[in-house]
């Protein structure tokens, strides 16, 4: 593992994204986001990504200017076009609307359209619950092209990874669960093929639908594919999997074959708890259910009961405690030849080597 410090690093990070032309701000925002996946141990959205979105702005598939116009608003729906933008400025900028209308109307809906990649999906319900509301988030991956899980009982690849994400504010650090509805996002599967590791058991089949955990083997050719979330009972995953689809995909008025959908179709779906409750009164409520599953006796081998989030915030707390982060090695020397070609030299941000 590749030691480097984190301020450093994250300041390169968002000099390479304003090397392609990306506003000064949006790059900051975008650089932030990824270090903190980083740092909360969610590296497979954390700053492998940096490699991916400067491609994206190369290709023309994602646009360096990120604003967005609203489509349609009605009541507490809306539709957003996000412009092809950066999918982390525009996803925001989304949820940004969306609480707008919740904080006035106590319930907002929201869907995307020509959205990009939003990250660690995660970071909205976070956002949004630190503000006092209640947030659920769906992402849609398009099938074409970016199809990668089988559906239960299927051979082939017909859905996305099509993550979920939920927020629910507390007395003390919001209840953040994000999980995709595969066993495993591509994005650890990508790590796992630069670092040399394994992907973990019953989570990747080859082409010819064996269960492997050679990351190689999902991405061939001829490319393999994740599996639903649930293992024996994977068809639960799958319809999840579906769920995200009809939310982030169908209601924004797509077919389900359809190009030029963009890389993330997000669903969001905002409450104030004060149009159901005194204010503060869901917060109480809300941590004495933490509370209450903190109290369970712990089964052999297992420390303590945790909640959605609690783990990622605490290794947050204790990589904020220091100055630097670690780093994939296969990870490090991809983000340097991004970095070479935008002349930023990340290895000034390199503090030396840790297991």
């Amino acid at each position: 593992m590749i030691l480097v410090d984190r301020e450093q690093a994250q300041g390169s990070f968002a000099r390479i994204l304003a090397a392609y032309a990306v506003p000064e701000e949006d790059a900051a925002l975008v650089s932030s986001e990824l270090v903190r996946a980083e740092a909360m141990g969610v590296t497979s959205h954390g700053v492998i990504r940096v490699a991916e979105y400067v491609e994206a702005i190369e290709t023309g598939v994602m646009l360096p200017k990120s604003e967005i116009r609203i489509v349609k608003g009605e009541g507490g729906a809306t539709i957003v076009d996000c412009g092809w933008g950066l999918g982390i400025v525009t996803a925001h900028k989304a949820l940004t609307t969306a609480m707008e209308g919740a904080r006035q109307d106590k319930i907002a809906a929201l869907v995307t359209q020509r959205c990009n990649h939003v990250n660690r999906l995660g970071a909205y319900p976070e956002r949004a619950a630190r503000d006092g509301f209640i947030c659920l988030a769906f992402a849609t991956v398009p099938q074409n092209p970016g199809a990668e899980v089988a559906p239960w009982g299927g051979s082939e690849v017909r859905l996305g990874t099509n993550p979920i994400a939920f927020g629910f504010p507390t007395t003390g650090n919001p209840i953040v669960a994000d999980f995709a509805t595969s066993v495993v996002p591509s994005g650890k599967v990508l790590a796992a093929l630069l670092n040399g590791t394994q992907v973990i058991p019953d989570a990747v089949v080859d082409a010819n639908g064996h269960v492997t955990t050679d990351p190689a083997q999902f991405f061939g050719p001829p490319p393999g594919a994740l599996l639903p979330l649930g293992g024996s009972v994977g068809y639960k995953g799958y319809a999840l999997g579906l769920l995200v689809e009809l939310l982030g995909g169908t209601l924004a008025g797509y077919s389900i074959g359809a190009e030029q959908r963009g890389l993330n179709g997000v669903f969001f779906c905002v409450l104030d708890p004060t149009g159901f409750l005194p204010a503060g009164r869901y917060e109480q409520l809300a941590q004495e259910v933490v509370d209450s599953m903190h109290s369970t006796r712990p089964a052999p081998g297992v420390d303590r009961v945790v909640v959605p989030g609690e783990i990622e915030f605490e290794t947050l707390a204790n990589a904020e405690c220091g100055t630097t982060m670690k780093v994939g090695e296969g990870v490090w020397k991809a983000l340097v030849e991004v970095g070479h070609s935008a002349n930023v030299n990340l290895d000034e941000a390199v503090v030396g080597t840790t297991i």
